[in-house]
């Protein structure tokens, strides 16, 4: 057990990968990378918020998407709705999600479970 005198709220950080791809003076966005946090995945949490919204702003742009979330705890936050990503493969702890922006209804996805042994 750890005992704190002070519980720390923030401001907090969340962490990113973009690539970029230059051709000639022009630099353009090529991929988006993102590991999921707790606070992405909090309703209520501005985190969560400005999480969407660039989800939405990179879904609808010319940019691959990359989800990586590992974590059990926490809403569905991906862009593809847990109940079909659940009628695909099942019960899941983890995934993996692709999106390449030049086929926009599909997503590539890895699923990963905790195993029980």
């Amino acid at each position: 057990m750890v005992s704190v005198e002070t519980i720390e709220h923030g401001p907090f950080t969340e962490s990113f990968v973009e690539i970029r791809r230059r051709q000639g003076k022009e630099i353009r966005l090529v991929t988006s990378l993102e590991v999921l946090s707790l606070s992405n995945k909090t309703p209520g949490n501005p985190g969560r918020e400005q999480f969407l919204n660039k989800q939405r702003e990179v879904l609808d742009g010319e940019v691959h998407l990359v989800k990586i979330d590992l974590l059990r705890r926490g809403t569905h936050s991906s862009a593809i709705p847990r109940d079909l990503a659940r009628a695909k493969d099942g019960a899941f702890d983890y995934h993996v999600s692709v999106h390449r922006f030049d086929r926009p209804n599909d997503f590539f996805i890895w699923f990963f479970s905790q195993s029980s042994g």
